[in-house]
């Protein structure tokens, strides 16, 4: 399953400057694979606050940007709290564009689509940038 930035990150805090990059996207890998939830995540941030090789986080909430709710939970059925919210540990490259990659080992969702946008919060806690996650488009099929 994969859920991708569908618009422009949206900037989140008046220090930051983001743009979207190339792709952005959650993955959950099948059972055999060694990591079960990885993020890919490319952007742009320019701003006053920004430094390079600093770690950052990202974040899954259950609403959009507009209107985040709640970060999604991976057992639903258990409390909310981090060890069992996906939360990524991610650190910013020399130079812009900056590209991470993170991979939560033994993570796993039941259900990948609830995840409707993902957060970056700087070292301090501070919301950098969202953006809203929707699934791919499905290719085109052609007429029977």
């Amino acid at each position: 399953t994969v859920m991708k930035c569908s618009n422009e990150w949206v900037s989140l805090n008046s220090s930051y400057i983001v743009k979207k990059a190339n792709f952005s996207y959650i993955q959950q890998m099948p059972m055999n694979m060694t990591g079960q939830l990885t993020v890919y995540i490319n952007l742009t941030s320019t701003g006053g606050k920004y430094q390079p090789k600093t770690p950052f986080y990202a974040h899954v909430n259950v609403g959009g940007c507009n209107n985040p709710g709640a970060h999604l939970k991976i057992n639903m059925s258990m409390p909310a709290g981090p060890q069992n919210e996906i939360w990524f540990n991610l650190s910013a490259s020399a130079m812009g564009p900056s590209y991470m990659v993170n991979v939560m080992k033994g993570a796993r969702l039941s259900n990948l689509t609830l995840a409707r946008s993902l957060v970056i919060d700087d070292a301090m806690g501070l919301p950098m940038a969202c953006c809203d996650l929707a699934p791919p488009p499905l290719p085109p099929t052609s007429p029977p």
